[in-house]
C-alpha cells in the first residue's frame, strides 16, 4: 500500500463502474441539482476522506482524472457514502414556477398560459371601463336631449313659435286671474303647459285680475300678448263695427278703416305688403309690379274692432276670414280642375266684381275673359275697362312717382292675358263665378248706364250693342270700349 502523502492516478470511470457492480441501485442515482462548484482552496497536507458521493461525483461526467492514497483504497469501501443525499424539491405554484419533473415545453406552455390570462383579465377590465363610458355618455346624451326638447318646446310655447294659426273666443262671466285661468287656455290650445304659464307671468307682472268680458286670442299669440290682451281689455274697451261690401279695393278698406277710427290709412297699407304666416299666402307671387301685396285677398265681411285697434291685427281679421271661406276643399279642388292658381282665380274674380253687379251676369262675363283666355292667339288681350280705371284712378294716384310699367302690367288693354294681380278684393259669389264660368260662345260684352248687359259673339255684333247702350246713357263700359 502506497503512503497517502503519495497519491496515484486512477480512471474515475473505472472506480464508477465497479461501485455501480457492487451496488445496482446506484446505477441510476436520483436527479438533483448538484452543488455549485466552490472555487479551488489550498491543497492540505493530510486528505480528507470523501464521505458522500455527492462530494465524489462531478457535474459533468468524462475522461479525467483523480488524485487518492492507497491507504484509501484498502480501506472498506460503502456504496451508501456515495448515495447522494436527496434533497426536498420545493413546493412552487404552477402559475409562477413549473415542477422539477417538467421539462422545458411544458414550463413554456404554462407561462404563455399566465400571460394569456393576463391579457385576459387586462381586456375584460378595459372592456368593463369602456361598457360604463358608454353607458355614462348614453345617460348624458339622453338626459341633454330631453333638456334640449323641453327648452325648445317651452321657448315655442313662450314665443309663440311653430304654432297653429287658429282664433279663440274666450268669454268670462266674472273676474278671474292669470292663474286660474290657465288650464283653460292649455285645454283650449292656446298655450302648452299652465304650470310654465303661471310661473313666466307671476314672474314677469304684478297684475293678475282678468276682467269679465268677451277675448280674441290666438294659438300663435306669445305669452306676453296673451297676458296683455287678458289684464287690458275689458268690457268697457269701446268697440267698433264695420261693413266691408265686396269689391273695395285696398286703398277704398283703408279709407274706411281710418273714417271708423279703427286705424290710420296709412299704416294699414304699409301693413298690407308684409306676411302674416297664412299657408295660401306662398301662392301670392313676389313680384314688385304689384301695386298692393294683399289686394285681393283682404275678405269683405262685418267686423268689430277696437277703436285705435293695430292694424297688423285688423289684417289679420280679414285673412282669417278668407282662409276659412275660400281655402276650401271644394273651391281649391276645382282651382285644380280649371288648371288656375289661386292668384289668378282671385285676379280673375276681382274683375268679374268690378264689371257685373248681380250674380246671372257674373257667370256670363265669367265665360267672356274665360273664351278668351282660351282663344288667346285672335284675343291676347282681355281689353277689361275696369283694369284701366284701376291703373289710373288707383294706382297712379297713390303713389309718389308714376310707374308706367306698373300701370301698363294691370292695364289688359297693354298687357297680355290676366292682369299682374287683383284689382279689388272680391266676395265669394264672384270667386265662384271665376270657377264656374256659363258655356257661351261670347267674346264681348257692354253695359248702360242703367246696369244692362249686351253680349255679342263678334266684332261687328258687339259694335251694334256699344251703340244701343249708348243711346241710354253716354257712359258705357265693358270689353273692347276705349280707344
Amino acid at each position: 500500500m502506497n503512503d497517502k502523502n503519495n497519491p496515484s492516478d486512477i480512471n474515475f470511470e473505472d472506480l464508477l463502474r465497479k461501485i455501480e457492480q457492487e451496488q445496482p441501485s446506484l446505477a441510476e442515482p436520483k436527479k438533483t441539482e448538484p452543488p455549485k462548484e466552490e472555487s479551488p482552496k489550498e491543497e492540505p497536507s493530510q486528505q480528507e476522506p470523501m464521505t458522500s458521493a455527492e462530494e465524489f461525483v462531478p457535474k459533468h461526467r468524462g475522461d479525467f482524472k483523480i488524485n487518492i492514497t492507497d491507504e484509501e483504497l484498502d480501506e472498506d469501501f460503502s456504496p451508501e457514502e456515495f448515495q447522494p443525499e436527496e434533497e426536498e424539491t420545493p413546493q412552487i405554484p404552477n402559475l409562477v414556477q413549473p415542477a422539477i419533473h417538467e421539462d422545458n415545453g411544458e414550463f413554456a406552455t404554462r407561462n404563455i398560459d399566465l400571460e394569456k390570462e393576463i391579457e385576459r383579465d387586462r381586456r375584460q377590465k378595459k372592456s368593463h371601463k369602456t361598457a360604463m363610458s358608454l353607458v355614462y355618455l348614453a345617460c348624458v346624451l339622453a338626459v341633454s336631449g330631453l333638456l334640449s326638447v323641453f327648452i325648445i318646446n317651452t321657448a315655442q310655447d313662450v314665443f309663440g313659435l311653430a304654432k297653429p294659426d287658429q282664433d279663440y273666443e274666450i268669454n268670462l262671466g266674472e273676474d278671474t286671474t292669470l292663474s286660474a285661468i290657465a288650464p283653460s287656455l292649455d285645454k283650449a290650445g292656446i298655450i302648452k303647459s299652465a304650470a310654465m304659464f303661471r310661473l313666466y307671468a307671476g314672474m314677469r307682472y304684478t297684475k293678475d285680475k282678468v276682467p269679465a268680458g268677451e277675448y280674441l286670442l290666438n294659438s300663435k299669440m306669445s305669452y306676453d300678448e296673451v297676458i296683455l290682451e287678458l289684464i287690458t281689455e275689458s268690457t268697457e274697451a269701446e268697440t267698433v263695427k264695420v261693413a266691408f261690401p265686396e269689391g273695395l279695393n285696398i286703398v277704398e278698406v283703408a279709407n274706411l278703416l281710418e273714417e271708423n277710427n279703427v286705424c290710420s290709412a296709412t299704416d294699414f297699407l304699409a301693413a298690407a305688403r308684409d306676411e302674416y304666416g297664412f299657408d295660401f299666402e306662398a301662392e301670392i307671387p313676389q313680384n314688385e309690379l304689384l301695386f298692393c301685396r294683399l289686394e285681393g285677398y283682404i275678405f269683405p265681411n262685418t267686423h268689430e274692432f277696437y277703436v285705435g285697434e293695430n292694424p297688423k291685427s285688423v289684417i289679420k281679421r280679414f285673412l282669417r276670414d278668407f282662409q276659412k271661406n275660400v281655402m276650401t276643399a271644394q273651391l281649391t279642388e276645382r282651382m285644380k280642375e280649371m288648371g288656375m292658381s289661386l292668384h289668378e282665380t282671385i285676379t280673375l274674380a276681382s274683375m268679374i266684381q268690378e264689371e257685373a253687379s248681380n250674380l246671372e251676369d257674373m257667370y256670363k262675363v265669367s265665360s267672356v275673359f274665360h273664351n278668351r283666355l282660351r282663344d288667346s292667339h285672335d284675343f291676347p288681350k282681355l281689353q277689361s275697362d275696369v283694369t284701366y280705371f284701376y291703373a289710373y284712378n288707383t294706382i297712379d294716384q297713390n303713389i309718389e312717382i308714376r310707374n308706367q310699367k306698373i300701370l301698363d302690367a294691370y292695364n289688359t288693354y297693354e298687357c297680355d292675358g290676366l292682369p299682374v294681380g287683383p284689382i279689388t278684393n272680391p266676395g265669394l259669389d264672384a270667386i265662384k263665378a271665376a270657377l264656374y264660368p256659363d258655356e257661351t260662345s261670347y267674346y264681348y260684352f257692354v253695359t248702360d248706364v242703367n246696369g244692362k248687359f249686351y253680349y255679342a259673339s263678334t266684332l261687328r255684333g258687339h259694335e251694334n250693342n256699344i251703340a244701343a247702350a249708348a243711346k241710354v246713357g253716354d257712359q258705357v263700359h265693358g270689353t273692347d270700349t276705349q280707344e
